[in-house]
């Protein structure tokens, strides 16, 4: 039996705004199921996407600290 394709969600940057704004809202609920369940897209992608703001984040507090001294 075929299996049916799932057709893929296009996002822009707002979609991933949204996704990493619900991440760091919700504490209680930010389990990748919950994710997917929410937005509809693949547990894999919205890793992607919240690894990448983490590393922005990252990557500006460093800066920052720098810019401090």
């Amino acid at each position: 039996m075929k299996r049916k394709r799932r057709k893929a969600v296009r996002l822009d940057e707002d979609g991933e705004k949204k996704i990493v704004k619900y991440y760091f809202d919700n504490p209680e609920n930010n389990s990748m199921r919950a994710l997917v369940d929410k937005f509809k897209i693949p547990e894999a992608r919205i890793s992607r996407i919240i690894s990448a703001n983490l590393e922005e984040r990252l990557k500006n507090s460093k800066v920052k600290k720098w810019l401090e001294y």
